[in-house]
């Protein structure tokens, strides 16, 4: 099979390729507007590997026929590109092509709108189509369904993030580092309580404790698209949400309200003067060690008695854990276990027991204690 990688030099991009190439027989296709930097990612990724498995192509996804023609060229689509303000492009180019497909971009109502749209037809040209694959989105409801197993039923269930992380924005472009900030223009607070989603505010946030030598921080609500299907799916649950501890106390408190208001009142190019504060001071104020934790803490009914339950996942590189889940889910598509045409949630169209055990065999760490 031949997987292209849409984006494939970022940084994102680079722990696919060695992943594809270490643990299936794939070709991997690298690919994007920078033909310079794909083919030093083909270089660096060749000690090691077969180097006829991986080729370069120029891909403009701003050129609905340029991603046509490299799509036309592989079997399956990774995209990890900055892409979302292309996405109607994307879209275009798979239905013309009737690939299968997976994306790794921030969970904007931008991309989701279109591809919604598209979902009809998806499923008459036989698609699987597959969206906010990842980490932030991906694993929220991904562990939620993986503990819901674990219950008779849930009540509550919770998902606290930890986001401290080596941004290595030397190897990011500034596309990139703007899509991420324009994505504060879609910031939703919304929140399941009380049998209800509700908007929250900054004062409604939840305390999660992620051990030394971070403590407890306090974590505000996120909205993600992947857990508005649970209440339907899990009756009993009452309570469930994802929350974000921030950045450093200089971004969270001085640059983040900032780029709230830029993002409100500017276009994505004109943030050119606010894209070089945050990487300022996401470089100046995060310290190591560098980790990444996502903690859901669950509470239910099993065997007629009240449970507690709390999972962790984490990485000290925030890069591969986004990578490491999107290859978990491609793998379990590669062996056919993901086969319904459609528009899918990286989340909910995995199996969570094979996923986890899966990401455990990647090294990333996935901690559970029951109470």
């Amino acid at each position: 099979m031949k997987i292209l990688l849409l984006g494939g030099y970022g940084n994102v991009g680079k722990f696919l390729a060695n992943l594809i190439l270490s643990n299936t027989d794939s070709s991997i296709i690298i690919a994007g507007r920078n033909e310079s930097k794909a083919k030093k990612m083909k270089d660096d990724i060749s000690f090691g590997h077969d180097k006829a498995r991986i080729v370069t192509e120029f891909a403009d996804a701003s050129k609905t026929g340029s991603l046509i023609n490299v799509f036309n060229k592989s079997d399956f689509v990774i995209n990890s590109a900055s892409t979302i303000q292309f996405t109607k492009n994307i879209v275009d180019a798979l239905l013309q092509t009737k690939k299968n497909y997976i994306d790794v971009l921030m969970s904007s109502s931008q991309k989701l709108n279109f591809l919604k749209a598209a979902s009809t037809e998806f499923v008459k040209n036989n698609q699987t189509v597959i969206t906010d694959g990842g980490f932030h989105p991906g694993l929220p409801a991904a562990l939620i369904r993986y503990t819901a197993e674990q219950f008779d039923k849930i009540h509550s269930a919770n998902v606290g993030s930890l986001l401290n992380m080596d941004w290595k924005f030397e190897l990011s472009s500034p596309d990139t580092i703007k899509e991420f900030i324009y994505e504060f223009k879609d910031y939703d607070s919304t929140a399941y309580v009380n049998s209800e989603w509700k908007k929250l505010s900054y004062k409604d946030y939840k305390y999660f404790d992620f051990g030394k030598p971070f403590g407890k921080k306090p974590c505000i609500s996120m909205m993600m698209e992947e857990l508005k299907e649970l209440p339907d799916k899990y009756p009993s649950l009452s309570e469930t949400g994802f929350y974000v501890s921030g950045f450093n106390w200089f971004t969270d408190y001085f640059v983040t309200p900032l780029m709230m208001v830029a993002v409100k009142n500017f276009s994505s190019q004109k943030l050119n003067p606010i894209a070089k504060l945050f990487k300022w001071s996401i470089q100046k104020f995060s310290k190591p060690p560098y980790k990444v934790i996502l903690q859901l803490i669950v509470e239910g009914i099993k065997d007629e008695k009240n449970q507690k339950m709390k999972i962790e996942v984490s990485h000290e590189d925030g890069y591969y854990l986004t990578a490491s889940p999107v290859f978990a889910c491609l793998k379990q598509y590669l062996h056919g276990k993901i086969n319904k045409p459609g528009l899918h949630y990286q989340a909910s169209v995995i199996n969570p027991k094979i996923f986890f055990d899966d990401l455990k065999d990647l090294g990333v760490e996935v901690n559970v204690v029951m109470s």
